[in-house]
């Protein structure tokens, strides 16, 4: 009788067992099912051939694609840079793919797509401002040149003409074109002490222009009205990096989030600073984000709960597993609140990646660009990849034989910043640069697209 009693609950336990563990399994199996269709839609793709290609420009298109714009090294004209434009579906699969050709340094800085479903083509080459409108298919319908340094931003207005900035001779210079390419008018802009360097400029609600620049001292912000005459402009102390982007967002509440490196309030070397400002240019709130070593802020989009998603490079948070001692930098990405703290963040590729552009895509979910060596075969691969609100990426699907695409959450100190604000002192005077009539070619390029696997660690 006692054996039996045993044996009847022994045979309970078992059973209790088993249902726990088919529990367990079928839980587990829904909860994959799951995160896979939180992530469905995201993917991870290099272009490149044996010569260093890189992503400069990206954004989301009217029939729900991509347009990316940047450089490849494996140039059809003899130069070391051509400029390289693919159009990509909503999946990342390349529908057309060209080369643009000036000389020998030829480097993409912007694109846009325009109003007719063509695009704006912003760039730089050895000492020339490029400024090209495409038809749909990337084919030049017409082209602008002007002498200046490597900075330049460009835009599309509301009334069917192009915003220019550029740096050139040590001054800002502002040029409005119309829908044809044509000079309507241009100012240049210059600090007491000159050395003054164009960063990025978005026409604002008041169809006035916003712009930012740097001189000695310092990042400057500048309030245009729709002439180019200065509503109002501000200088904010402190070392900058990356003098040829200085990117900033107008933001919903109407005011900016400007993102630069900065090397005077961070954890290290060079650290990523966001600063918030209101609709007058003065201070809401600013952090610095980093690590020991350097972390880049390069680009930085708003986000629809308010907040902000920042992309750039890090070279502290280095995986445990693959620390050799070699440097080694990261794609970066991280999501603030509307405050400025982080909510997430993650470093994405194995040694020698980046993150230089990011476009919000329209479908809950972003797309970044820029470059990775790991993914790659030789040289830097040109890459994009699209993620979750959150930074999460399918892991399911990969090309064979490429190497896997890995990414991880980061932990970079936040710290408090202490720019100060004052009026700057920029004058205005009427420029004389001459526009030209460029000569540059295009030809098709094979994209040499590869889907790589992501691994999450």
């Amino acid at each position: 009788m006692f054996r039996q009693k045993v044996e009847k609950k022994i045979s309970v336990i078992i059973i209790a067992i088993l249902f726990t563990l088919i529990s367990m399994s079928c839980t587990r199996e829904s909860s994959q099912t799951e995160d896979y269709s939180k992530v469905e839609g995201t993917w991870v793709r290099t272009f490149g051939s044996t010569d260093p290609d890189v992503a400069q420009a990206i954004q989301k298109t009217d029939d729900g694609g991509y347009v990316v714009a940047g450089n490849t090294g494996n140039s059809s004209w003899g130069g070391n840079q051509d400029i390289w434009v693919m159009k990509l579906s909503l999946t990342g699969e390349p529908e057309w793919s060209k080369t643009y050709h000036f000389t020998n340094f030829d480097y993409a800085l912007v694109v846009q797509q325009t109003d007719d479903n063509g695009y704006l083509l912003g760039g730089w080459s050895d000492g020339w401002i490029l400024m090209l409108k495409l038809f749909p298919d990337g084919n030049i319908e017409w082209q602008r040149s002007l002498q200046g340094e490597k900075g330049c931003s460009m835009q599309q207005t509301t009334d069917r003409g192009y915003i220019v900035s550029a740096s050139v001779g040590g001054q800002i210079v502002v040029l409005k074109f119309d829908n044809s390419g044509k000079l309507q008018w241009q100012f240049g802009y210059k600090s007491p002490g000159g050395g003054n360097q164009a960063g990025h400029i978005l026409q604002t609600a008041d169809n006035g222009y916003a712009l930012t620049g740097s001189d000695s001292s310092g990042l400057i912000f500048l309030k245009l009205d729709s002439t180019g005459g200065i509503n109002w402009q501000k200088t904010y102390g402190g070392m900058i990096y990356m003098f040829e982007r200085l990117p900033f967002q107008l933001c919903a509440d109407g005011g900016y989030i400007l993102a630069q490196g900065t090397n005077r309030f961070g954890a290290g070397h060079a650290d990523a600073q966001l600063v918030k400002l209101d609709a007058s240019g003065n201070i809401m709130w600013q952090r610095v984000y980093g690590g020991k070593d350097d972390e880049y802020a390069n680009a930085v989009v708003q986000t629809d709960d308010g907040g902000f998603l920042v992309a750039g490079l890090a070279c502290s948070f280095i995986d445990p597993q693959d620390n050799d001692g070699v440097y080694k930098k990261y794609c970066w990405l991280f999501k603030l609140s509307t405050s400025g703290d982080i909510e997430w963040e993650k470093v994405y590729g194995e040694g020698d990646s980046g993150v230089n552009c990011i476009s919000v895509s329209g479908d809950d979910r972003f797309v970044a660009a820029g470059d990775s060596m790991y993914a790659g075969k030789n040289w830097w691969d040109l890459l994009v990849f699209k993620i979750t609100p959150f930074g999460e990426i399918d892991t399911r699907f990969g090309s064979t034989g490429q190497k896997p695409f890995v990414y991880r959450n980061s932990q970079a100190l936040v710290n408090p910043a202490q720019l100060t604000s004052k009026k700057a002192n920029l004058t205005r005077f009427a420029s004389c640069v001459s526009i030209h009539v460029s000569n540059i070619i295009a030809q098709t390029k094979d994209a040499n697209t590869f889907l790589v696997k992501p691994i999450k660690k």
